[in-house]
């Protein structure tokens, strides 16, 4: 006996079998030879048809609710579809859209009817997980604040894991609920939180506005005597971005000039403490605002 089985495979067995592996038409031939015969070889032929394997699935990612989720089909086009969302919804599309109304693990079930396959009917499901919406939110006490007040935010977002707070200058803070903040810039600052979870997000913001309003001065006197009240006489204000600060004797000899706010005169000059007497100073002063203001006046050192 010879077999051929119509995949460049072949057998010499009295009863065989054999296993195709790709689905397709194939014409089996069986080649009999008996010498005591007086026709010793006859030959037959039959077809058969093997049919593909069915292929069923598909893959949807998690969703927020409220969300159109979108299904990507990985089965047949041509075959029917039966979709169950997890919700009592269903669809006979290839690949179908749906909203959940509702947070929550669904179960989804997709049944495939296939004629040109070997199972004809396959089932498989997948679970997807909908996530609930954000809502973010802030409350603050007011619409305008002076340059030199922070500023207290309160959060009141629900359904979230994460805060982002951006204050509208820059500055940006992540996962604080009540922040407190001080702007060192003018004007309007659109301030936005942002509320998240692991697939949602939402944002939500609010316009403040920061004002300004220029205060400076020199203290008249001030008693450099080491007991740790009042031995520095510095330019005091807020809002200072660059300053030019002098200070002259009696006799218009300079004994003191900074150009740092936090800076002030201990009353020494050269090393040495100076007497107790009347001394002037000059300010120049640029302000936030981009105001210069001048000062001039005179300050007793006192001991």
């Amino acid at each position: 006996y010879l077999w051929t089985f119509g995949d460049g495979t072949s057998s010499s067995v009295f009863d065989t079998g054999h296993v195709y592996n790709l689905p397709g038409t194939y014409t089996i031939t069986l080649i009999a030879t008996d010498t005591n015969r007086c026709h010793p070889s006859d030959t037959v032929s039959q077809q058969v048809t093997m049919l593909p394997n069915g292929v069923v699935g598909f893959t949807s990612p998690d969703v927020c609710r409220g969300s159109v989720l979108q299904f990507a089909n990985q089965s047949n086009p041509s075959a029917y579809y039966s979709w169950n969302f997890g919700d009592n919804s269903l669809s006979s599309l290839y690949s179908p859209t749906h909203v959940y109304t509702q947070a929550g693990n669904f179960t989804v079930q997709l049944i495939v009817i296939d004629s040109s396959t070997c199972e004809l009917r396959d089932t498989v499901t997948h679970q997807v997980t909908v996530y609930q919406q954000p809502v973010a939110g802030f409350l603050v006490n007011a619409d305008t604040f002076r340059f030199d007040h922070p500023v207290t935010f309160t959060e009141n977002s629900i359904y979230y894991d994460h805060l982002l707070w951006n204050f509208g200058d820059g500055d940006t803070a992540l996962d604080e609920a009540d922040p407190v903040h001080s702007y060192e810039t003018l004007g309007t600052m659109n301030v936005c939180i942002v509320a998240s979870n692991v697939e949602c997000a939402d944002t939500f913001c609010r316009n403040l506005y920061i004002s300004f309003s220029a205060l400076i001065g020199v203290p008249n006197a001030f008693t450099p005597n080491g007991d740790g009240v009042n031995d520095v006489v510095k330019v005091e204000g807020s809002g200072i971005v660059a300053i030019t600060f002098r200070i002259f004797n009696r006799w218009g000899e300079k004994v003191f000039e900074t150009h740092d706010k936090n800076v002030g005169w201990d009353g020494t000059y050269k090393g040495v403490l100076q007497e107790v007497e009347v001394y002037t100073y000059t300010v120049e002063a640029t302000m936030v605002n981009g105001q210069v203001i001048p000062l001039k006046g005179n300050i007793t050192l006192l001991k």
